[in-house]
């Protein structure tokens, strides 16, 4: 018998949960890369060893020991993706989600073929609640026959959590005309919960268990335990900017407070919160604060930074943050990145935490990007890059120039990728594939507005008073008359909405 759902919420997210359990040291050493020491079987079993004892320690939750003897084993054995994919999966229960990014990635790229190591990569940003950014790596893998079904369910919650509800009704539509699998069931349960509906969440449930073993229903069981974010708290409040909000349904992300209006869900950056949080319910007021405080102590610190880059570029008074590509400076163009291998040699003048910070990643940059390979290609708009280096990045190719890191969207990379490694080529067109299908309201825009600004690549929402774009200052709303005539570059159903706006702005002048 199924229990209810509230106490399924107490699920923990456990990678024994999960369906893609952490490899054995048997199969480990089995499925290793082989060794650099072609002679030492010595070498061979020590690693295996190691493996078994770091399998050992994390079972029994001892897991500093397990990672160092994993670390060990990585010494011996620096291409044994298995072991990357076991220190991978014991800092994603430490929730050291970069380190884990990173292993994960690493053994990614010793075996490309492994779509467990995939999925746990967009897992991390999923329990990060990088929704958005799990959401494309999630649908990049929906077609594997093992992992398919569940990364399937995963988009559709992602969609829920993002608040996207017409796009995940016509996930679930879809869903229910096919094939009835695990998904069909969870993701029906979801959608019951999401509109408070517990006794047919429940009825979903129970069938689920009635046709499938634990094994397979716990991961889908365990990835709802962040749909309770979205069952309750509600607040009235005026931003900083003059915007109210009246009743509406709050959660934390991330990158700000989401919260529910007639138009949909919009992202209020906590710094556009009120000062006084007394207006928010105990819990969502003492997430704010959690959040705020990382926020201020990396963008809007105690310490302004002024500092000239090796290029010879000045940086005064500068807002600052932490990236793992670099140094993410606010200029007046909005953020850069500037690399760490670009920054003065002298950084007397940083914050102590800040150097520490520094020359813990300096060592990992190049690690980080494509390898010891350099790009020369040709963008679709016809800019050249002549030996850069280069990094995967959700929205597009990462590569280094001389103004610090850029970004350039799959869809602006040259169509003849043959000059770039094939593991690269790989990776795009299956990003490609992925970026395809977003709903609209994912896609980032560009365009010129009537008075000359620019907004590159930006993230956007309706608004009753214009179109509001995430700039790195905020949210900015773009009057309607202010955007450019030719519209033809905005998704359709956007350009259809905008024309009525600006239909409504010009009988209201008459």
């Amino acid at each position: 018998m199924v229990k209810s759902y509230l106490p399924s919420l107490g699920l923990i997210l456990a990678l024994d949960a999960m369906g893609i359990g952490m490899v054995n040291a048997q199969e480990a050493a089995t499925n290793a890369s082989p060794l650099l020491d072609n002679d030492s079987s010595h070498v061979a079993d020590t690693v295996r060893d190691l493996m078994k004892q770091c399998s050992d320690d994390v079972d029994a939750g001892r897991l500093n020991e397990a990672l160092t003897a994993v670390d060990a084993a990585l010494q011996l054995d620096s291409r044994n993706a298995a072991a990357y994919e076991l220190r991978g999966s014991i800092y994603m229960q430490k929730e050291l989600w970069n380190r884990a990014e990173n292993d994960y990635s690493k053994a990614l790229e010793i075996d490309p073929s492994a779509v467990a190591f995939k999925y746990r990569v967009a897992e991390i940003k999923y329990l990060q609640k990088a929704y958005d950014a799990a959401r494309i790596r999630f649908a990049a893998i929906q077609s594997d026959p093992n992992l398919g079904d569940l990364a399937t369910y995963k988009v559709f919650l992602c969609d829920l959590l993002t608040g996207r509800e017409e796009v995940a009704e016509k996930e679930l539509k879809q869903i229910n005309r096919s094939e009835k699998k695990p998904s069909y069931y969870f993701c029906n349960a979801a959608w019951a919960l999401y509109h408070q509906k517990s006794k047919e969440a429940n009825e979903c449930f129970r069938t689920a268990a009635s046709l499938y073993s634990d094994s397979i229903n716990n991961p889908y069981f365990a990835s709802l335990k962040v749909l309770s974010s979205l069952t309750a708290p509600v607040a009235s409040f005026v931003t900083k900017a003059g915007v109210s909000y009246t009743q509406a349904k709050v959660f934390v992300e991330n990158n700000g407070l989401h919260a529910s209006t007639a138009n949909g869900w919009m992202t209020v950056p906590f710094d556009q919160l009120p000062d006084d949080l007394t207006c928010f319910p105990v819990e969502i007021r003492n997430q704010i604060i959690d959040k705020r405080q990382p926020t201020s102590a990396g963008v809007e610190g105690q310490e302004i930074l002024s500092f000239t880059a090796r290029n010879g570029k000045e940086y005064q008074k500068v807002k600052w943050a932490i990236d793992d590509a670099g140094l993410r400076v606010l200029t007046s163009e909005g953020w850069k990145v500037i690399a760490f291998d670009q920054l003065p040699d002298d950084l007397s003048s940083f914050p102590d935490d800040l150097r520490e910070q520094i020359a813990a990643r300096q060592p990992t940059v190049f690690d980080k990007t494509g390898g010891s390979r350099l790009l020369t290609f040709t963008t679709q708009k016809g800019v050249h890059y002549v030996q850069v280096k280069w990094a995967m990045d959700d929205l597009g190719l990462r590569i280094l120039t001389s103004d610090g890191w850029s970004v350039i969207p799959f869809a602006q990379l040259p169509d003849d990728l043959s000059a770039f490694p094939p593991d690269l080529r790989e990776q795009i067109t299956e990003r490609r594939k992925s970026a395809s299908t977003l709903p609209e309201d994912m896609q980032l825009l560009t365009f010129t507005t009537s008075k000359g600004t620019v907004y590159d690549h930006v993230r956007w929402a309706m608004d009753d008073a214009g179109l509001r774009v995430l700039t790195s200052d905020g949210w900015a709303v773009v009057p309607f008359d202010q955007l450019p005539d030719d519209l033809s570059a905005f998704p359709q159903n956007l350009r259809l909405r905008l024309s009525e706006k600006r239909a409504e702005v010009h009988s209201s002048q008459k």
